[in-house]
């Protein structure tokens, strides 16, 4: 969704190993995940001309996932530098970076998405079995991928990168929260404004820091930021994310502009914050039936009265019908196909967290992640873009959802 205009989604395995081709000196990846042979095909291609290529892959996944065990040996015998991470809970960075060490050459990938089939092939799930015939529908998890050319987020991810694949961080001590800005063209890099427009902040969520991020940075944004606030996420468990918003709604009161579209199986979870937020809780019964009730207390609709707050219920989004799981049967055996709203997209006014890994999640505190937000309008209106498209293709909200599963 692009300037008001619906364009046709990029295939983002295309977009992967377009960035990979670009390389004339170096590459560095890390990825949680990774089953793309393609993608390791374009990795070993440079590493035989002679480009220094590391890769580092959760060390758990390569365990305990025989397709990204395949790729990790296929990397090492095509003469690329991969490194099992070893993390205190997730690997979850989904980034890369190329030519650092040459300024007109540098260039970074941020990305949502795993190197794996379900996540980024516009056939998804099916892709691998190469059937002869039509299939129901299969495609990938809603992800975006953004690409820049920066020497200075190039060397920020290097460094960072460096640390984390060849420094034995166990040993280190806990450690602050690195937060770097980066001026946009037209800004004077040397200004001592913070967050000047346009410029973007990055962090690297380092393993066990003393900071809260979703306090201390993303909620920072959100309670800085005036207009409208769009929220399309995955996981969203933080109870500070939510403290700001409600921060927000009680200053706005009937102004407080809210749209939010989640993963249906995550938004309906206890732990759900669009679950709160939309008045529910789940228990379970005596017979042991989970039910969705509504709760006693309801802040946010103390906050904006009952009018406001039935339409902030009413814009609390589960994902399009198409992002669920389903088993297709094809000649007698069963394949699952799955698909999931996958973004980690914000904005809030003219902020956007755009290209980040991190979940608005408690559990994501723990991870390796990279976070991004831009102060930039344009950024905002492509989030606002794509959360009105996802909304439109949804027609369903969290609150009917849990209603209607009350009732099976």
């Amino acid at each position: 969704y692009n300037r008001g205009q619906i364009v046709h989604p990029s295939n983002l395995v295309q977009v992967w190993t377009h960035f990979i081709h670009q390389a004339r000196k170096q590459i560095i990846i890390n990825v949680y995940d990774f089953d793309l042979l393609e993608v390791a095909q374009a990795l070993a291609n440079k590493a035989r001309e002679g480009i220094t290529v590391i890769v580092g892959i959760d060390s758990k996944n390569i365990e305990n996932h025989l397709k990204v065990k395949k790729v990790f040996k296929f990397l090492q015998t095509h003469g690329v530098h991969v490194v099992p991470v070893h993390s205190s809970h997730l690997n979850h960075q989904k980034m890369a970076a190329i030519d650092w060490e040459d300024s007109k050459l540098s260039h970074v990938l941020f990305s949502s998405g795993n190197l794996t089939r379900s996540g980024l092939d516009p056939e998804g799930d099916l892709k691998d079995l190469h059937l002869k015939i039509k299939l129901p529908r299969s495609i990938p998890n809603a992800n975006h991928i953004i690409t820049m050319k920066s020497w200075l987020t190039a060397n920020l991810v290097y460094e960072n990168l460096k640390q984390l694949f060849f420094v034995n961080v166990k040993k280190t001590r806990r450690k602050e929260l690195k937060v770097y800005q980066i001026t946009g063209p037209g800004v004077n890099p040397y200004s001592t404004e913070s967050f000047p427009e346009e410029s973007f902040v990055i962090a690297f969520a380092p393993q066990r820091t003393s900071q809260n991020l979703n306090k201390d940075m993303i909620s920072y944004f959100i309670r800085k930021s005036q207009g409208p606030i769009r929220l399309i996420q995955f996981a969203y468990s933080s109870c500070e994310i939510t403290r700001a918003l409600l921060e927000k709604a009680r200053l706005q009161k009937n102004k407080f502009d809210f749209l939010a579209v989640g993963e249906t199986s995550s938004a309906l979870q206890s732990w759900s914050q669009f679950l709160l937020m939309s008045g529910l809780e789940l228990n379970t019964t005596r017979s042991k039936k989970k039910k969705f009730i509504e709760k006693s207390m309801n802040p946010f609709r103390e906050a904006l009265g009952d009018k406001s707050y039935g339409a902030l219920r009413d814009h609390m989004m589960i994902g399009p019908w198409y992002y669920s799981k389903e088993t297709i049967t094809i000649k007698g055996k069963a394949y699952l196909v799955a698909a999931k709203v996958h973004h980690k997209l914000l904005s809030a006014g003219n902020y956007a967290m755009v290209g980040s890994s991190f979940n608005l999640s408690e559990s994501a505190e723990m991870n390796n992640e990279q976070i991004l937000i831009f102060r930039s309008p344009k950024m905002a209106s492509l989030v606002q873009g794509i959360a009105s498209w996802l909304a439109e293709q949804s027609g369903k909200t969290v609150y009917e959802e849990a209603l209607k599963r009350n009732e099976e």
